[in-house]
């Protein structure tokens, strides 16, 4: 099947392909019904906000956040960072948090009567620790870490491993519980910021862009069984030596290599958070084939500087503007109390008061440019 839909994707696109996928999908896809299933916003015209998944307790925070506010700021797309923070029905023993299926449900239907589409992310392959932490994963199954060998404490984000039997099955789990938790036409796979790769004695001697595109493959393929477009984060495929960015937004390792086994349908989201001279991963990834969804935090230049590229080199191909939340107010309470003039005066309600200004000031602009493709 792979031969067809790469010429496919040469004929028609990313969404000529994509809609192949979901033919092919249909019986998984029909699940829900047509009608529970949220549209997607035009190629242009996605405006997201992305924010930590919330508790059980602070879901009523988020639900007015939505409700009130949101879609005065133009967002039609919420990305919610769930990882292990959510009550796994399938593995119990990976819950970090205590957001229910109920509560999953909640906000979606929330969101759907608000104008909004609800974007689960599960963080995979890399960011399975932070530090001295490590998440879920591998605190239950230590064997599937990467980097066994190296003590805790000695780098800042541990991986699992990609030729592991056993983590493709689990993986999969809990991609699948998120589709029917949130009822989701995408779905935010992560891979941002890789850098234990290639490490372990599994993976050892292997080209460390097979291992990285194996794994993107894998869980694309299985997204489309189920009707769902994948996104992720489009810092790995970005060469550090081209150009496009520093030491976080691009990769040194190798992975960058992998672009092109890459599915096209794909949404790559490129981040990149400082004022730069330009921002040519914008134009690259377009011209690779893929959708691009510029990414920007609290800096209004690179907003700017990423939105401008995309108009300039491909703006169907140009999906919008995701507005990424990762310090702000610890969630919706804090962009809660920015909206309504109150920040603690905390540095998390900073980070929120920044990004919510910048999103407003996008929003005017593009309202002063109606025929154009804006984020």
């Amino acid at each position: 099947m792979r031969g067809p839909l790469v010429s496919l994707v040469m004929r028609g696109g990313p969404a000529a392909a994509f809609a192949v996928l979901l033919c092919l999908a249909a019986p998984a896809a029909r699940a829900e019904s047509p009608a529970a299933i949220p549209a997607v916003p035009p190629s242009g015209q996605w405006r997201g906000l992305h924010i930590k998944v919330p508790t059980h307790r602070s879901l009523q925070h988020t639900l007015r956040l939505c409700t009130d506010h949101l879609p005065a700021l133009g967002v039609n797309i919420l990305v919610v960072e769930v990882n292990y923070r959510y009550k796994w029905r399938s593995h119990p023993e990976l819950s970090e948090g205590d957001l229910t299926f109920e509560d999953a449900r909640k906000l979606t239907a929330t969101c759907r009567a608000a104008g909004i589409l609800v974007v689960p992310q599960f963080q995979c392959l890399g960011h399975q620790s932070w530090q001295r932490h490590r998440n879920a994963l591998l605190a239950r199954y230590p064997e599937f870490d990467e980097s066994p060998d190296r003590p805790e404490g000695s780098i800042p984000a541990r991986s699992w491993c990609p030729s592991h039997p056993g983590v493709k099955p689990l993986v999969f789990d809990l991609l699948d519980e998120l589709v029917d938790a949130f009822q989701t036409p995408l779905l935010h796979v992560g891979l941002d910021e890789v850098q234990e790769i290639g490490r372990c004695s599994r993976c050892r001697g292997s080209s460390v862009s097979d291992l990285f595109s194996r794994t993107v493959v894998d869980l694309h393929d299985h997204l489309a069984t189920r009707g769902v477009r994948m996104m992720m984060w489009a810092d790995r495929l970005l060469d550090r030596k081209g150009g496009f960015g520093g030491f976080h937004d691009t990769s040194d390792s190798g992975t960058h290599l992998a672009i092109g086994s890459i599915p096209r349908d794909v949404v790559l989201c490129d981040w990149h958070y400082e004022p730069a001279r330009s921002y040519a991963s914008v134009p690259y990834l377009l011209g690779q084939g893929f959708q691009v969804w510029p990414s920007a935090w609290n800096s209004l230049a690179a907003a700017r500087g990423m939105r401008d590229a995309g108009r300039k080199s491909n703006p169907s191909a140009t999906l919008g503007m995701l507005y990424t939340c990762w310090s702000c107010g610890r969630g919706a309470p804090g962009l809660l109390r920015a909206l309504l003039g109150k920040p603690d005066g905390s540095e998390f309600d900073k980070q929120a008061v920044e990004v919510l200004n910048l999103i407003r000031t996008l929003r005017r602009e593009e309202k002063r440019r109606p025929n154009e493709v804006d984020g």
